[in-house]
Order: C-alpha cells, then structure tokens, then sequence
C-alpha cells in the first residue's frame, strides 16, 4: 500500500501523464475517424448534387427540345385553333418517344392558352399512354398554369417539389408518394402566345440517397425543402408533411440551421453537438447558369422550387466506433492507474529492501549479528568516546573456558547457542551503565563506569558465576567457565588498556581458569 506523500506524488504524476497520453491518442483517433466521416459525406452530397444537377439539367434540356420542335411544326399553321389536330398528332408522337426515352417522366403535355389540355402522354405501368382526347382536362386553374402561361418567350417556370393531386387527392404511384418536379415553357406563334409545354418530371431519383458511397451506415442522408420540410427522411412518415397539413421540419428534430452556410451549391461540413452536419444547397439560379453555358442562351427563371437543402446528419456519439473507443479509452485508462500503482508499489518495495539493506550494513558495521551485541570496533569508538570525555571506566576482558570443546563435540549451532545466550547472562550480570560486546570468537569486551577495585571484583565474580550456570542444549547439560582480565588504568591510550586486560586475561587463564585477574598483578 502507498504511503508516503513523495510515493502519493509519483502515483498521481504517473497516472495523470499516462491518462493524458491515452486522452490524446483517442482524440488523435477520433479525429482521424471524424475526418473519414466527413471525406465521405462530401463525396456522397458532391455525387448527390451533381446528379441532381445533371437530371434537372437534362429534364430543361429535355423541355427546350420539345419547344423547338413545336415551334418547328408551327411554322406550318394557319393561326385558326393553333395548334391543328395534325400538329397535336405529330406532339403526341413526339412525346411518346421521349416518355420510352425518359422513363422519369410522368407527364408531357402540350396545354393552349385557354388552359385546355391539347396532347397528354402519361406513363402507365412504366409504358407511355396517349390519353384520349374526350379525356384532356381543363387545367386553367391549377397554380402551375397560372404561374407559366405569363413568361416570356425565353422563361421556363419550374414548380415546388411536391405531390401530384388528382381529383382533390393525393396521387399514389402502386401505393407509394408519387413526388413531382413541373417544368414549363410558353409557346409563341407570330409573337402570339399558342400555350404552354409541361413536362411532369418524377423527382424519386434526385431524392434517393446515394448510400452506396457512405462506408458508414449512421449517415443519415435527407432532402429538405427551403422551409426545412422534409422531401426525403429517414423515416417516411416526415415526408412531404406539409402536403397532408402537419409540416414537420429538420429544425423539430435537430438544433442547426443548415441555410447558415456561407455558400450555396458548394458542400460544406460542420460539427455541432457531437454531430456532423454535411450541405449542399442545391439552387435553381445554378442550374440556369449551367443550362445557359450548354445552350448558349439566356433565359429568364421563374423559380418556385427554390433551394433544395441536400443533408447528411451522422451522430458519432451514437456510433459503435466512438463507443468502442470510450470503452477501449476507459478500459486502458483503467489498467493504466492499476499498472501505475503496481509500479509505485514495487519502487517503494524497492526503496524499503534497499533501506533494509542499507540499515542491515549499518548493523553488522556496528553490531555482532550473532549475539546482537556491539562489536570491536563500536566498542573502541565508545571507549575513546569515554576516554575523550575523562570519564573514568574500567575495561575488562572476558574468554569463555572449554567453549572449543562444546563447538567440537555438539557442533557449531551447540556453540552458537552458547555464545547468544552467555551474551544474555553478561547483559544481566552488568551494572546498568555497563557495556558488553563480543570481542571475537568466544572473547567479550566489558567497559563499566568504575574504578574501585572492590566493586570490580565484586562484578568479576558475578560475571563468573553467571557464567557458571548450566547451559542447555537439546537435551545435553553444559558446563563452561570464564577467565577475566580487568584494567583500570584510565592513564594509558584504548588499544593500550585492552592489551593490558587480554594480558591479563590470559594470565589468569594459563594459572587457573574461571577467574579474573587485574593488569599489572600477578594472580595469586
């Protein structure tokens, strides 16, 4: 477990800069991914707009053929009920050929200047139908006509993008919408105005989304309208609402107005709220540009589709990809603190060996690791100390009698054992401000604050005596004894006082064993 603040610090440093990395890297992807996305939805609306272009280009192209060939036919006439049944025949001829051509019309139509349909081919079933001439309606007062029949000889009227309505009611082509683009343009016979072309274009293809380019299935890809009502939708019931009374619009389901983009039919990606919007507004004034380059004229347009807003919507919060990477984010970051953690922990383990071992040199430098006891040379600093400061102590000299025996018939750990607990006793049998250390092999160091040689007698044969006691070894009863050489002169240098008690030690060891003996008097 951490502890300490530095370790705290290392874990928090570790953590937040791993945590940074992992944020970075996933934006870094995210990023990258959202640049996909938004390389696809230009592709997809570019590929939408040009198509949609390209139709209503030839559907315009389409109309000022069939007014050339009109007005070539009308060369022709006496002016008296313009056009002739001759003419119509040759129209309904003509019309019939480009419905099998145009499999997109729904309906060509040549209408007089009274409103009165004089040749209508429709598409049945996908084959052109003439439709009879007792069946030809009155159209004087439909919007379309009303709108078409007062342009000039170069206008072309094109309608809004909506239903067809039959008889008061919505026309469904084989139960499904049937959405329509009207385009006109008015006849004109000796600068007489003779009546109208009208060419009812099915507008299904420039409404079905160009999926195929869109890798990813969560662009959602719609048409809108200049009010922002749905022509095409994901979802079917929002199309053509204002139709049936119950407009729903783009802005009832999302927070972003797509008419701000600085340009029109140009495509144009934005981001807002965790979701890309791409646009394109496709616009009738472009399309005039186009069709004027091609043909070389100009023209005048009554506009009433107005903009078409092609837009692509994709959710990327919503996404599996961005989902998954949150998770792989989480789950790394997750794994990251844990890894860091570990980390910090087997530093600090490290630390705490290192301190264990760096306190362990510090104790065997200082300390006998078999008895616990100071060594030599802890000692003889300790007695320099005490010199140092004119303290006056005595220094005695002790060896353990018959140990070599104990090591040589019960073994080493019998004499280690000895040792640990003769160790114990000479701690015991000291005065308190006495110490003792282990000198080397079977040899112990006393220093004690005394000088008197009674009191220091009166020691030496409690040290002894202790000593004398039995030691236990398993089951073995052991008996050793201690020789003592004692000096207590306070006038000559450390080194010099501990050759004086060895000195004596050994003299008192050579005469008698188990007795102590002082420097400088022969034992008696």
């Amino acid at each position: 477990m951490i502890k300490s603040k530095k370790e705290w610090f290392l874990f928090l440093f570790l953590s937040v800069s791993s945590l940074s990395i992992i944020f970075f890297t996933g934006h870094i992807e995210q990023k990258s991914q959202i640049n996909d996305i938004r390389n696809q939805m230009t592709a997809s609306l570019e590929m939408e707009s040009s198509m949609m272009m390209q139709e209503n280009t030839n559907v315009l192209s389409d109309l000022l053929l069939l007014k050339s060939f009109t007005m070539d036919m009308l060369q022709n006439e006496n002016g008296i009920d313009c056009p002739s049944s001759d003419i119509c025949k040759q129209l309904t001829e003509i019309y019939t050929k480009v419905m099998m051509y145009r499999d997109l019309y729904d309906q060509i139509r040549f209408i007089n200047a009274d409103g009165m349909e004089k040749v209508r081919v429709k598409d049945e079933k996908g084959h052109p139908y003439v439709v009879p001439q007792e069946q030809l309606e009155d159209k004087s007062a439909r919007y379309y006509f009303h709108k078409a029949i007062g342009l000039p000889d170069n206008g072309i009227y094109i309608s809004p993008l909506d239903l067809n309505i039959e008889q008061g009611q919505i026309e469904l082509k084989n139960g499904k919408q049937n959405p329509l683009l009207r385009v006109a343009t008015p006849i004109f016979y000796n600068n007489k105005l003779v009546g109208l072309i009208i060419i009812n274009y099915r507008a299904e293809n420039i409404l079905t989304p160009t999926s195929a380019i869109s890798m990813d299935t969560n662009i959602k890809e719609e048409v809108l309208n200049a009010d922002l009502s749905y022509l095409q939708a994901i979802d079917p019931s929002r199309e053509f609402g204002f139709m049936y009374g119950n407009s729903i619009r783009f802005s009832d389901y999302h927070d972003f107005d797509p008419r701000t983009v600085p340009q029109k039919d140009k495509t144009f990606i934005q981001e807002h709220e965790g979701k890309l919007y791409g646009i394109h507004i496709f616009s009738p004034s472009g399309l005039l540009h186009r069709l004027e380059g091609i043909t070389q004229h100009t023209y005048f347009l009554k506009d009433e589709m107005r903009d078409l807003v092609l837009i692509n919507v994709y959710d990327y919060r919503s996404s599996s990809w961005f989902i998954l990477l949150r998770f792989k984010e989480i789950l790394i970051s997750v794994l990251s603190i844990f890894v860091c953690y570990i980390f910090v922990l087997y530093l600090s383990r490290r630390a705490m060996i290192r301190q264990k071992e760096r306190k362990d040199l510090q104790y065997r430098a200082r300390y006998d690791f078999l008895t616990g006891l100071i060594n030599r040379k802890t000692m003889i600093e300790q007695l320099s100390g005490l010199k140092q400061s004119k303290t006056a102590f005595s220094i005695l000299f002790l060896d353990l009698d018959n140990f070599k025996q104990v090591n040589d018939q019960l073994g080493h750990e019998a004499g280690d054992q000895i040792l640990k607990e003769t160790a114990s006793r000479l701690k015991n049998a000291l005065p308190k401000n006495g110490t003792v250390s282990r000198f080397g092999g079977d040899e112990f160091l006393l220093e004690i604050r005394e000088t008197d040689k009674a009191m220091l007698t009166e020691i030496a044969l409690r040290l002894i005596s202790y000593i004398n006691q039995s030691y236990y070894y398993n089951s073995t009863i052991i008996h050793i004894g201690a020789s003592i050489g004692i000096d207590s002169n306070t006038a000559i240098h450390i080194l010099g006082r501990i050759k004086n008690a060895d000195e004596a030690m050994y003299t008192i060891k050579r005469a008698q064993k188990n007795s102590f003996a002082f420097s400088g008097i022969k034992p008696l």
